[in-house]
């Protein structure tokens, strides 16, 4: 999913081209770290920072720090004081039969792209889902974000506010020379309608535009409602989760879930659990990354 990919030279000694790699993925309070073959200490200040069995970590005063690596293998740090990282992996496990390892090559791909330029990122990432950013005709599109599942009993379109009359929102079986599903004119920016109306197709993507009323639609917008097997299969995953969360702190919680979201298209959770996880970490300039990220990857430019 996400962040910073700066890397600093001095943090690969030999050992890197011998053991796994992990990533910082998020950590809360003091920590230290020290790079096997080096004898200072440094401080844990900022996400994505490479960690090596043979370093070391000092965590203090009941810190928390979570490493994930490429294979989907994570670790909650939880121990007090200084320790080898390779003596608490040998006794935490792989962990590749946890849940969150399933969109971990996700995260992992996230963390090892630089993302300085959140507009260039928000284009070339909706460019990569065949999408653009910014609607090519007034309005701007708000919800649901490009590529949306479904789960909820109604689907909540909205966009910008561009002081015209009236806007037309239609649907379509397909983006190019589709079949109209549906189509009406309304005053309002917004218009929630049932999952379970006639028109929509079950477990099939189609398509939603808005435009000016007169004007055909130019932006044609895949979303997509799940049906109840994949339904399940999503609340079963949300629930094996919890089951792990005992002793994580609620912002890596909510991070988490995030997470889970994302990888299974469900943006409008994801969003709402990035806020969930900002809420409890006010202020916190790495979790606002995280978010940030986000909305540059729904298309939303900063």
């Amino acid at each position: 999913m996400k962040k910073t990919a700066s890397l600093i030279l001095f943090f690969l000694p030999f050992s890197i081209f011998s053991q796994e790699e992990y990533r910082v993925f998020f950590y809360s309070g003091d920590i230290e770290f020290k790079v096997n073959g080096y004898n200072q200490w440094q401080k844990v200040n900022r996400l994505n920072i490479p960690l090596f069995p043979a370093d070391s970590i000092n965590l203090i005063n009941g810190s928390q720090m979570y490493l994930i690596n490429q294979n989907g293998e994570q670790a909650l740090v939880l121990q007090s004081g200084k320790l080898l990282l390779s003596d608490f992996l040998d006794e935490a496990g792989d962990g590749t039969d946890n849940i969150i390892a399933s969109y971990a090559e996700f995260v992992w791909e996230e963390f090892n792209h630089p993302h300085k330029d959140l507009e260039k990122y928000a284009d070339k990432y909706m460019k990569e889902q065949g999408g653009v950013s910014r609607a090519i005709n007034i309005p701007e599109i708000y919800t649901p974000f490009y590529g949306s599942h479904i789960i909820a009993d109604q689907i909540y379109f909205s966009w910008k506010d561009e002081g015209m009359l009236k806007y037309t929102l239609s649907f379509w079986d397909s983006d190019k020379n589709g079949r109209k599903l549906f189509e009406l004119t309304l005053k309002d920016t917004s218009l929630s309608v049932s999952t379970k109306t006639a028109w929509i197709p079950a477990d099939e993507t189609f398509y939603w535009s808005v435009s000016l009323e007169g004007e055909n639609p130019a932006n044609f917008f895949p979303v997509k409602v799940l049906d109840r097997n994949d339904t399940e299969k999503i609340e079963a995953g949300l629930r094996q989760m919890d089951k792990q969360f005992d002793d994580y702190r609620p912002e890596l919680i909510w991070l988490l879930i995030a997470s889970f979201y994302e990888e299974n298209d469900l943006y409008q959770q994801a969003r709402f659990a990035y806020l969930n996880a900002l809420d409890f970490a006010a202020n916190d300039a790495e979790i606002q990354e995280y978010f940030d990220l986000f909305l540059a990857r729904m298309g939303r430019k900063m």
